[in-house]
């Protein structure tokens, strides 16, 4: 059930930005899924036998990010606590995006 929440999240997302709207999804929204992303990462980076690393983005940069919204460019430029490149296979679930969306937020 959580994964249908992201999924509908994501999508609504990708519609609103289509349609030239800002991204505007509910703050609550965004801090849950954020968390299960980064929960998601950091069991990846485990899986993978690299050291732990902390990632400090906003929620929706967490949440877009992870799943494929973001160029490895964007992604790299988070707060990371260490050099991102090793991480990044495990960061991109679906893939990373070829050219920045350039989204925005009301908050933005």
């Amino acid at each position: 059930a959580p994964l249908a929440v992201v999924d509908l999240l994501t999508h609504e997302a990708d519609l609103r930005h289509a349609l030239g709207l800002p991204a505007d999804l509910p703050d609550d929204a965004l801090a849950w899924a954020a968390d299960l992303m980064l929960g998601g990462f950091h069991a990846r980076v485990a899986v993978a036998g690299l050291p732990p690393v902390s990632v400090e983005a906003s929620d929706f940069e967490v949440f877009r990010g992870r799943l494929g919204r973001r160029t490895v460019d964007e992604v790299c430029a988070y707060d990371w606590s260490a050099d991102p490149l090793p991480y990044l296979d495990t960061w991109f679930v679906f893939g990373r995006a070829t050219a920045s969306l350039g989204e925005t937020t009301s908050a933005a």
